[in-house]
């Protein structure tokens, strides 16, 4: 089974600064992160087995929106593997999107879990254990909090030192939202294999 996502990738210029800032919070032993990044919002994380099928399914309309980034906060996973990033709106065309993707999707993951949900420590609440068993996945419906992953630290201590560099961001960061990409992840890397882009009037 292969590992993919469905995102947002974050657009020019908001990107560029974003990963110099987060470059800026590594270089200072604050940050840590294994893959190679870029900042992004998840919509819908899965395995599959059948890319060919994945892909002639992985089709929709949908029309441009806008979108802010607000600030930084904190998820709490455990006592080793806290993880800071950029808190969004929740527009209700996006909710509209993942729920078109679920709708599409479902039914080709042959009721496997990917491996964020197997490697998760993220305690459970009993409707995101019921999202896992049903979809696979429970960052969606009312649960799905879209955000941009900046990283992961260890020490609380440098919390405040880590925040206040992406303070530096002129929040809310607004853009607007024109392409839905479905990335692989291969040999450790994501790379976008497919993307849909919006409608014009």
């Amino acid at each position: 089974m292969e590992e993919y996502f469905i995102g947002i990738e974050i657009p020019s210029p908001h990107k560029e600064k974003v990963m110099k800032l987060r470059k800026e919070a590594v270089d200072k032993g604050l940050l840590k992160f294994k893959e190679k990044y870029f900042p992004h919002i998840t919509i819908y994380a899965q395995g599959f087995d059948d890319e060919k099928e994945l892909l002639n399914l992985f089709g929709f309309e949908f029309k441009e929106f806008k979108m802010n980034l607000t600030g930084t906060n904190v998820f709490r996973k455990n006592i080793l593997k806290d993880i800071l990033h950029m808190t969004s709106t929740k527009p209700e065309e996006l909710q509209e999107i993942q729920n078109k993707i679920i709708d599409l999707l479902n039914s080709i993951r042959n009721n496997a879990l990917p491996e964020i949900i197997l490697q998760s420590k993220e305690p459970l609440t009993e409707r995101e254990r019921e999202l896992i068993q049903k979809y696979g996945y429970h960052h969606i419906k009312e649960v799905y909090r879209p955000h941009v992953t900046i990283g992961t630290f260890r020490e609380e201590e440098k919390l405040k030192e880590t925040t206040d560099i992406f303070n530096n961001l002129d929040f809310p960061l607004e853009f607007k939202v024109n392409k839905i990409s479905l990335f692989k992840k291969v040999d450790g890397l994501w790379k976008e294999i497919k993307s849909i882009r919006a409608t014009v009037d």
